[in-house]
Parts: structure tokens; C-alpha cells; sequence
């Protein structure tokens, strides 16, 4: 099973670890944050974020639910108007090799 993970800049001082665990659409979602950093100066902290479920815009509803909007990215349910947003949330995939 492939393992699903990213990077995420979010606004305020996140807790060290959090799993979020909220519907959304009606279908079960499952979030899991663990704080990397955080920058006092800017407000902002780098979340490792690892998802067990893969629903549209899950990490950024997760995110926006807590109070913690990702950086220069809009609210999930907003339109681009079609301007360059930098790029805040990170993805990759890991594979898991058996010992």
C-alpha cells in the first residue's frame, strides 16, 4: 500500500500533533499532522501531513476547519480568479518495503 504524505505552510502556531477526523461530503476523511517547524516571526508552521483517506481538498478543509488556513492558497470552496498562488502544500508517495 502506497503512503500519502505532504508538506503543508499553514497560518498560526500549530500543536506538535493532531488527527483530524471529519466527514467531508458525506464520506468518512481521515487527517494526521505532525508540526516540523515553526517560524514566530511569520506565524507560520511547516506540517508533515499524512491522509487515510484521499477526499477533494481534504488536507485544506481539514486545515481551514482548525483555524489554520494554508498559506496563499483560498478556502477550498472559493474560485481561482486565475492568478499564481505559490505553491504551500507538497506532496509525495512512499512505498513501504517489508523488512
Amino acid at each position: 500500500q502506497v503512503e500519502k504524505t505532504y508538506q503543508a505552510v499553514v497560518e498560526g502556531h500549530f500543536p506538535p500533533a493532531l488527527t483530524i477526523e471529519e466527514p467531508i461530503d458525506g464520506r468518512s476523511a481521515r487527517s494526521h499532522f505532525t508540526t516540523l517547524a515553526y517560524d514566530a516571526a511569520s506565524q507560520q508552521s511547516l506540517l508533515e501531513v499524512r491522509i487515510e483517506t484521499g477526499r477533494k481538498h481534504q488536507i485544506r478543509l481539514h486545515l481551514s476547519g482548525a483555524g489554520f488556513p494554508i498559506v496563499g492558497g483560498p478556502s477550498p470552496r472559493q474560485r481561482s480568479a486565475g492568478r499564481p498562488r505559490p505553491r504551500a502544500l507538497r506532496g509525495s508517495a512512499r512505498l513501504p518495503l517489508p523488512a
